[in-house]
């Protein structure tokens, strides 16, 4: 986890592979009241929705 945004119920995780990084946006809605750590690792599971 590299940032939650709780205003948008948006935790934003980060991945590195090689020399690129990939970012994942995670609503956490269904979630709630979810208590981040910033640092730690989390699975997800649901539908995904490309956006550049």
């Amino acid at each position: 986890l590299t940032d939650y945004l709780p205003e948008e119920s948006k935790a934003i995780l980060t991945s590195h592979h090689a020399s690129v990084q990939y970012q994942v946006s995670v609503q956490t809605t269904f979630v709630e009241p979810f208590d981040p750590i910033i640092g730690a690792q989390y699975i997800v599971l649901g539908e995904v929705e490309k956006s550049e």
